[in-house]
């Protein structure tokens, strides 16, 4: 793609307020569906401003976009302490819901 001219960025948010819930073709019981609702609403970065840094990345050529902070700390951790990051998420005390969340998300990014 390089020798074509293609540029590609990777926009990768965390929880922010969309409609994707509403969209939903998956099943998420209630008490997850509240979760991600919550998480989405608390984020401070929403869409314009998600919209606004990624077109940023584009201009400047960036591969990987990561609006929020918790995902620039879970993106350089996962990288540079691959056991650390996956043995924080396996600490979580309430594993089957992430672990849900993990396999939903996964069906809609294919």
């Amino acid at each position: 793609l390089k020798r074509s001219g293609v540029k590609v960025s990777v926009l990768c948010p965390s929880f922010f307020k969309t409609g994707i819930m509403d969209a939903s073709r998956g099943t998420l019981d209630g008490s997850a569906h509240q979760l991600v609702g919550k998480l989405m609403k608390a984020n401070p970065i929403q869409a314009e401003e998600v919209a606004r840094i990624a077109l940023e990345a584009v201009q400047k050529g960036k591969l990987y976009c990561l609006p929020m902070n918790e995902i620039r700390l879970a993106w350089w951790l996962k990288r540079a302490l691959p056991s650390a990051f996956y043995g924080v998420l396996a600490f979580d005390p309430d594993r089957q819901k992430v672990n849900k969340l993990l396999r939903i998300g996964s069906r809609s990014a294919v």
